[in-house]
């Protein structure tokens, strides 16, 4: 295989990560701003965020693969950009908040108080961003 489809397939799954690690940071981000405990980020997760450590772990196994078959030096550098994006970029709410307003109305069908707690929290960063 050559280096550029290794670049390629990688891409795809930092993109597809860096959008998972994004969501769960805004959950975060959510509880920070509401005042709740971190455990309750749980409630705010999609459900397919369940992928996300599986996806952690075939795009770390794509490096190794890539490191081993091809090129050391760009399969490292690639992975660090992915990992600098992830730490630099700021969250887009645009992107990850209607996942967690699906979310929060399947919880608010089971528990009225906990989603109406959880929605005041969402439009509150919704409203200020991560700019607290």
């Amino acid at each position: 295989m050559s280096n550029d489809i290794f670049l390629y397939v990688f891409i795809a799954l930092a993109v597809v990560d860096l959008y998972f690690n994004m969501v769960q940071r805004t959950s975060v981000l959510i509880c920070r701003i509401g005042e709740m405990s971190m455990s309750i980020g749980g409630f705010l997760n999609p459900s397919f965020i369940k992928l996300a450590f599986p996806l952690t772990l075939i795009k770390w196994g794509w490096v190794a693969y890539w490191a081993w078959t091809g090129s050391t030096s760009q399969a490292l550098i690639a992975l660090f950009i992915s990992w600098l994006a992830a730490v630099i970029l700021p969250v887009p709410g645009n992107l990850t908040l209607p996942p967690i307003f699906k979310q929060i109305e399947r919880v608010r069908g089971l528990d009225p108080d906990l989603g109406a707690a959880l929605r005041e929290a969402a439009k509150t960063w919704e409203i200020q961003g991560s700019r607290r």
